[in-house]
């Protein structure tokens, strides 16, 4: 495990497959209360797990939007790699902290966090089983 995953000043980490996502504590969020937010990607990257195998994937699009008010967001991506390509689409919860979690209605499991002052940057690590047979993970950056 990279050393800076355990540093003392870096809240406790999430793992999906060989991705990991964490954050600085004290990061000096503060949480909006109302708004509607679009997130740019900035950064992805996928693997796809098929047949016992697994080859890199490109996140070729994405989206993401947080609804401050409702403390929500939805997500989507399309992911390519190894001849095919899937769309990956989740949504969640948001908590106070800026903490992300996938709901049950999800079919996508996700675990991110917002960042900056005021929430202009976001981060997750995905994980989604809903393609029979497939599997596709991976990790995301966004900015407003």
């Amino acid at each position: 495990m990279d050393p800076r995953l355990k540093a003392d000043d870096v809240d406790s980490p999430t793992f999906v497959g060989n991705y990991a996502i964490t954050r600085l504590k004290n990061s000096g969020l503060v949480m909006p209360n109302e708004g509607l937010a679009s997130f740019k990607l900035a950064l992805g990257e996928a693997a796809i797990q098929r047949d016992g195998s697994e080859v890199a994937g490109q996140i070729d699009a994405g989206r993401l939007n947080v609804d401050f008010a409702s403390k929500r967001f939805t997500t989507g991506l399309t992911v390519s790699g190894g001849g095919g390509k899937w769309d990956v689409a989740g949504t969640g919860v948001i908590t106070e902290k800026g903490l992300m979690y996938s709901d049950s209605r999800s079919n996508t499991l996700i675990r991110g966090f917002l960042g900056g002052s005021r929430a202009e940057q976001a981060g997750y690590i995905f994980k989604n089983t809903s393609i029979e047979g497939t599997t596709i993970i991976g990790a995301t950056l966004w900015n407003r």
